[in-house]
């Protein structure tokens, strides 16, 4: 569990990894109580994340 100033991170696991991509599907905890679903697309290169994209 990842807490951030505004939220915590209950649920993280991730979709699918290979060489190029890392697709992680989350859920945030918000400080009023409300919950969200994310996805994160991350573009990867020689291991490192180049690109990070989610629907937040």
């Amino acid at each position: 569990m990842t807490t951030v100033k505004g939220f915590i991170e209950v649920i993280y696991w991730c979709i699918h990894e290979n060489d190029d991509i890392l697709v992680i599907h989350s859920v945030m905890r918000f400080q009023d109580g409300a919950q969200e679903s994310v996805i994160a697309v991350n573009m990867l290169e020689n291991g490192q994340v180049i690109l990070a994209k989610s629907d937040a």
